[in-house]
């Protein structure tokens, strides 16, 4: 056992290995007074790897065999060329020297050198002075010193480069140099990245907080269907005249060397570092693990609010006895206090967390913000704190944000004690049960919510091994759907409300193209969303919905598959669908495309009738007998399908505007169209009364038996012409 921990700790952060091997082993039976010294056969073990970057590593034989490609290849090339470290007599530097000048085209090789080195260097000087200052039985300092302490040249390029050569270059170490890290982080890691997102704060904890919980989940290897284990609590509370946002979680906690190590390295994920080889093994490469934090600074948006923060934590499967506490005073640019936790200070440590994250502020200001994103207006003043509306609209905007989250999330204000602000199993409950909670927790009025019509088309998208996209096609401008990364919705800063999706109503899984989330796009592929599109037109059919509503969701499924199969279509003039495929055509007709300018000029768009008649009734309408269909599009949303580059060589053939499919379908019955010109065309007779017939209304343009116009364009159609077969007179004689 104890030959597997000494193995396993080569890649432990030393604090780790001190702690593990603290005592020394009794001996065994068959080799008394050989006590076993773990901690020392550990240290050399790590040291004794780390030097062992010479020529003994890369015989030319295997070199020959392998061929190894890239950085593999580069690898071998710097330890062919170094020879054995030696210790000079009477030091207590190693020594590492070329056997000969590292040309450019070595370049890489020399620079793993000189990052070996460094490694190396850090090795011997950890283990030497954990060596020398741990505290054996008895309270005696160990009696232990390495002989080599240290590399020669180590982190100095210009000294390193005298004892490994290069040839026809110098070495310059370029790495990025940050002069003040606290500036920085101050800057980036707050509001100037964030801007007006005023969610910020409490997603990228909670962020934290669920990616802690996820890796507890594997780690401890619950089925993937098992979603009952781990929580989130938010709490909000009144410290005199200030608040305290808390989030805590009971996930998988964080041991000290985490918390002063990974966890502070601003822009480097700790899930991404690693440390996360060595604490918890398996966890990277699990395919069901898939963390969101990936940025490394989502904890330094808590500075937007407050500059006083504490994180209390402890690893999953430590004792009391590990709890910690980093403790912000003042933000980012005073030192923060690493110590033991301290009930006195801290507190009453919450039952079951392992990790919790305070931030304490001053004013309603941040509160009142957030919370008026439920209802997605920014206020001029902030919402009384002291008013039971007003934590009603926070729960609102927490339950908005955490919808789609895979871990059970909490709320505890001032007015109620205990909430559930999410359903963590949405992506597979019934369909009505999905549109019921969308529905509740997003729709601020009847036209922005999933009607029972489309129900039966909710769906979810492949967009990894758990599908975490689900919704209906759109069918109108105002029903929207939401994104959300790792199960948070992203909310715009310049709406104020969720960022909505196009064509998707329901939840749509996307990933950041920036790390303040200002950017990003879907999860799924291109193919996997136009497999969804293409099983929401196949069902088209067996759904109840009107005409118009109908032509939306038919614009939206071609907007993303850029086909409509056989159902390509144009509006009649009582808003009624006209399916190309069912329409009747011969040799005479005469069709009109009502259009409108498109700012370019070579463009135009098929929109629907607009004249002085739109709002009378349409009872007093006669249609023209000059044209057997007058055809027109409602919606704002109909993108290219209705877009047409008239003076195109392609404009009767391009399959993604409605035109294309319209031009090859009369083709395909043996008959020839052509169009016209755009002009203006009567497109009938008004028969109504003087003035409209509508007195709210009443328009003096109006009259009796005026004829009715419209701008766009004719399609003609007439017999495909027959190529005649000219015989040679000759011929036909013999």
């Amino acid at each position: 056992m104890i030959i597997g921990k000494i193995a396993a700790s080569h890649h432990w952060d030393l604090s780790e290995v001190a702690r593990e091997f603290a005592e020394p082993l009794s001996p065994p039976a068959d080799f008394p007074g050989w006590p076993i010294d773990a901690l020392k056969l550990a240290c050399i073990l790590r040291c004794a790897d780390a030097c062992a970057i010479d020529e003994r590593r890369a015989p030319t034989m295997a070199f020959i065999v392998e061929n190894p490609r890239g950085v593999s290849r580069a690898h071998w090339n710097f330890q062919a060329y170094l020879k054995p470290a030696y210790l000079p007599a009477g030091q207590e530097a190693v020594v590492f020297q070329s056997t000969f000048p590292m040309k450019r085209e070595h370049m890489d090789a020399w620079w793993l050198s000189y990052e070996a080195a460094i490694i190396a260097d850090r090795e011997l000087r950890g283990c030497d002075r954990l060596l020398n200052s741990e505290v054996g039985r008895g309270g005696r300092p160990r009696d232990v010193r390495l002989a080599a302490r240290r590399v020669e040249g180590a982190g100095d390029a210009d000294r390193l480069a005298q004892l490994v050569a290069a040839e026809g270059w110098r070495p310059i170490d370029t790495a990025v140099r940050i002069s003040d890290p606290l500036a920085l982080i101050e800057r980036l890691g707050g509001k100037h990245l964030y801007g007006n997102d005023h969610t910020a704060p409490i997603r990228e904890l909670v962020q934290n907080a669920a990616d802690a919980v996820r890796a507890l989940r594997r780690q401890n290897g619950y089925a993937p269907k098992v979603q009952d284990a781990g929580k989130i609590q938010v709490t909000i509370k009144k410290l005199g005249p200030d608040w305290v946002l808390s989030v805590a979680d009971d996930g998988i906690g964080m041991p000290e060397e985490v918390l002063a190590g990974p966890f502070l390295d601003f822009g480097k994920s700790f899930w991404q570092s690693d440390r996360i080889t060595s604490l918890y093994p398996g966890l990277a490469s699990n395919r069901e693990f898939r963390p969101t934090g990936q940025f490394g600074i989502g904890f330094y948006a808590s500075f937007i609010i407050g500059r006083d923060v504490k994180v209390l934590t402890k690893p999953y499967n430590g004792g009391d006895d590990r709890r910690r506490v980093l403790h912000f005073l003042n933000g980012v640019r005073r030192r923060a206090e690493l110590r033991a936790y301290d009930q006195v200070l801290d507190g009453a440590w919450p039952h079951g967390q392992n990790t919790i994250v305070e931030i304490r502020f001053t004013g309603d200001e941040w509160l009142s913000r957030f919370a008026s994103l439920s209802f997605r207006e920014v206020l001029d003043r902030p919402i009384i704190s002291g008013e039971a509306r007003y934590w009603d609209f926070f729960a609102k905007t927490l339950e908005q944000l955490v919808f789609c989250l895979d871990v059970t999330v909490n709320l505890t204000t001032e007015f109620f004690t205990e909430k559930i602000v999410n359903q963590i199993d949405i992506f597979e409950t019934p369909r009505h049960v999905f549109a019921q909670q969308f529905n509740r927790v997003f729709a601020t009025s009847l036209i922005d919510r999933i009607p029972d019509e489309l129900i039966p088309l909710i769906e979810t998208m492949n967009d990894g091994e758990k599908p975490r996209t689900r919704g209906t096609v759109t069918i109108g401008n105002f029903i929207k759907g939401i994104y959300h990364i790792g199960g948070l919705t992203v909310f715009s800063p310049q709406s104020g409300g969720p960022y909505g999706t196009r064509h998707v109503t329901g939840a749509h899984q996307a990933v950041p193209t920036t790390a303040a989330r200002q950017s990003l796009e879907r999860l799924a592929s291109k193919d996997n969303f136009r497999r969804w599109a293409e099983v929401q037109l196949r069902k088209l059919d067996d759904v109840d919905l009107d005409d118009l509503q109908r032509g939306e969701a038919l614009l939206s499924i071609h907007a993303i598959t850029n086909d409509l199969a056989e159902k390509y279509f144009l509006f009649d003039l009582m808003g009624r669908i006209l399916y190309f495929k069912q329409m009747e055509f011969s040799a005479g007709n005469k069709l009109f495309i009502i259009c409108s300018r498109h700012p370019f000029a070579n463009r135009v768009e098929i929109s629907s009738y607009q004249g002085v008649l739109s709002l009378t009734s349409r009872e007093h309408w006669t249609k023209s007998t000059e044209f057997n269909h007058i055809m027109q599009l409602y919606s704002g949303t109909h993108e290219k399908y209705g877009i047409v580059e008239f003076y195109d060589v392609d404009f009767t053939s391009d399959s993604s505007t409605a035109i294309g499919p319209l031009f090859a379908e009369i083709k395909q019955r043996g008959l020839k169209p052509s169009r016209s010109d755009l002009s203006k065309q009567a497109i009938g007779i008004y028969t109504g009364p003087d003035g409209g017939g509508n007195p709210d209304y009443f328009n003096n343009n109006i009259i009796s038996e005026m004829p009715i116009e419209a701008f766009g364009f004719v399609i003609t159609i007439s017999e495909e012409e027959q190529t005649a077969t000219l015989t040679n007179p000759s011929s036909a004689r013999r």
